[in-house]
């Protein structure tokens, strides 16, 4: 779903939420976090993956795979986790701050610079629709967002364990 442009608005277009909502489900690691569960977990299990195989070479390199077998995976696979970890965080606050801006009343915006700042007050309707946005579209999203992310944080911390143990 594309939103439209608010009507009668002064905020320049690249800082209205709806623009900005358009513009971040468009980029490929928030666009991801919206599509169908399969298909996310497909994604983000492919980006797992790639990024499983790039820690795993730069790990060979100072953990020899000939003596540590098992470290150099339980090594390559935490620092999987901890990558896709900060991947996931990005992804949230990303989607967290557009869902602030469009549940907001009022959008802070500059018109030419950092010192003159403005405050454009929603109509009603462009409100509760920015809020219905917010509620049913970006929330679900934030909530998958955090469920993968404790799922990883749990993987490293095992992981970690088997390392340490």
């Amino acid at each position: 779903m594309i939103l439209l442009p608010y009507k009668q608005c002064p905020v320049p277009q690249n800082q209205q939420p709806r623009n900005e909502y358009n513009t971040l489900k468009q980029a490929y690691f928030f666009a991801f976090t919206t599509l169908s569960l399969k298909t996310y977990l497909s994604k983000l299990i492919r980006i797992l993956f790639v990024i499983l195989f790039c820690v795993t070479l730069i790990s060979a390199s100072v953990i020899n795979i000939r003596s540590e077998p098992i470290k150099l995976w339980l090594v390559s696979l935490d620092i999987t986790t901890v990558i896709g970890i900060s991947i996931m965080l990005r992804t949230y606050l990303g989607w967290s701050y557009i869902s602030k801006r469009l549940l907001s009343a009022t959008i802070i915006y500059e018109e030419s610079g950092w010192y003159d700042g403005e405050i454009w007050i929603k109509t009603p309707l462009e409100l509760v629709q920015d809020r219905l946005v917010a509620q049913y579209t970006i929330k679900p999203i934030l909530k998958r967002i955090q469920i993968s992310t404790q799922c990883l944080l749990i993987s490293s911390l095992i992981i970690l364990g088997c390392l340490n143990g």
